[in-house]
């Protein structure tokens, strides 16, 4: 079974960013061809409890992915109860120069290139294949290296 990946990011179009085509174009094509499971909250066709939904997925997910291109409060949120539950496993995501606060910018954050605000078709490819294997190398290290 592959291993599952949370996806925490804003939707839609924010700040002239699209996030939708972020994650459709290069976040889950680049973990599903290493062989991951990637899943965004949006994509949750089941009714229930979305907050109960998402601290499921924030504690059981084998790796999260943080993309904190722009400071989206929810994002921001959903990093910091991944951290309080369970500390490794995270890989942080941006594009631009966002500011990253003092408390995670210890942490790196694997970089990805937009034009116009969606994924740039110059580095798409080559920013596909990184982000796989960011996630892969996240994945095998060690949670108390």
């Amino acid at each position: 079974m592959a291993q599952h990946v949370f996806i925490i990011m804003p939707f839609g179009e924010k700040e002239g960013i699209n996030f939708n085509k972020i994650y459709l174009d290069l976040i889950k094509p680049a973990l599903l061809q290493v062989g991951l499971d990637p899943f965004r909250a949006d994509e949750e066709i089941l009714p229930g409890d979305i907050r109960a939904d998402m601290f499921q997925e924030l504690l059981m997910a084998d790796l999260v992915i943080a993309d904190l291109s722009i400071n989206n409060a929810n994002a921001w949120y959903e990093l910091g109860v991944r951290h309080g539950l369970r500390s490794h496993g995270i890989v942080q995501i941006r594009s631009g120069e966002a500011t990253i606060p003092f408390d995670v910018c210890v942490d790196r954050t694997w970089h990805y290139h937009l034009k116009a605000g969606v994924p740039d078709s110059d580095f798409i490819e080559g920013d596909r294949t990184a982000l796989g294997k960011v996630a892969l190398e996240t994945l095998r290290s060690k949670p108390n290296r």
